[in-house]
């Protein structure tokens, strides 16, 4: 039996590593950013990396040596995107393990653990809180996805993978971070390849989704702008949404509450009055957001706000 060795948490969650030899070799995540160009050499058989976003954390690990690497949420379920350069296993929550291929992208939300058996490869992984990238009603089961057949997980991978290393400035690291649970959101939506699905309703949510997301600040937005956009009746739009356990109003209010989430947390908006942010997030009473953003996220906007924090992209001291 493997003997798991925990070698640090985040925020999210905690990793763990047990290499199939007697010594056991930890993949270290501690949220910091090597030097551009570095990583850390755990030993000769396995390097990482890591960047820590404000909430989208992307880890890389070359392995030179077979293992298991375990994932342990810690307090709310995570969304993982894991590429892995050889054929593995993933055992999600103790379900069956699922085999994929090289390069194929596996994709679920982690409740309680997933263990990820090894080969000497290359890994990616892109981890988010479920909750800050689908509605909490959507329930999406592991799978895993042939690489090549899904244009949103591909893009995700390809600019994870560019960002590993990097330091980046606080707001290029919001930008990168929009855009990372952006693509997050368009996968989790669609489910499967693209190409095993190729009916218009799920094309059609898929680009309701992206509109929503780049125009939710509005205030002349809501379902029946929505539903004029896409020349579509508003009971078909409301049954496209109602038939993945949500409504269209209660995603572009979860859509506005990230919007203002994220300019809450943004340095920029320091000065800014927080009935002012959730104006421009869409809201019309500061009373209303209030509460709703409470219900949302566990805290008060002034709460959020509050919490210490530093460069979300900068190494830690």
């Amino acid at each position: 039996m493997e003997e798991f060795l925990q070698i640090s948490q985040s925020q999210y969650f905690s990793i763990e590593w047990a290499a199939d030899s007697l010594t056991n070799t930890p993949l270290r995540h501690d949220g910091t950013v090597p030097p551009p160009g570095k990583a850390k050499s755990v030993n000769d058989e396995l390097t990482s990396c890591s960047i820590a976003l404000q909430d989208v954390i992307i880890v890389y690990a070359k392995i030179e040596r077979s293992g298991i690497l375990r994932i342990v949420p810690r307090g709310r379920p995570v969304t993982l995107a894991a590429r892995i350069s050889e054929s593995s296993n993933l055992r999600w929550d103790h379900a069956e393990p699922l085999d994929t291929g090289a390069n194929d992208v596996s994709l679920g939300t982690i409740r309680t653990t997933v263990e990820i058996r090894l080969p000497p490869a290359e890994a990616t992984f892109v981890l988010a809180p479920s909750d800050l990238v689908a509605q909490p009603e959507v329930r999406l089961p592991p799978t895993h996805v042939p690489a090549g057949t899904h244009p949103a997980l591909d893009v995700l991978m390809a600019q994870a993978s560019t960002l590993v290393g990097r330091r980046l400035t606080p707001t290029l690291a919001q930008v990168c971070e929009a855009s990372l649970r952006g693509l997050l959101t368009v996968a989790l939506a669609g489910g499967t390849p693209a190409k095993a699905r190729p009916d218009a309703p799920d094309r059609l949510y898929r680009e309701v989704l992206l509109d929503i997301a780049a125009n939710c600040g509005r205030h002349d937005y809501g379902v029946v702008q929505v539903a004029q956009r896409h020349k579509i009746n508003v009971r078909t739009l409301q049954k496209m949404f109602q038939k993945r356990g949500t409504t269209l109003k209660e995603h572009i209010t979860a859509s506005r509450l990230q919007l203002a989430r994220d300019a809450l947390l943004d340095p920029a908006n320091a000065d800014k009055k927080v009935s002012d942010i959730a104006f421009e997030a869409g809201f019309n009473d500061v009373n209303t957001f209030n509460r709703l953003f409470r219900k949302r996220f566990g805290r008060t906007p002034s709460a959020l706000r509050a919490q210490p924090s530093g460069s979300p992209a900068e190494p830690a001291a």
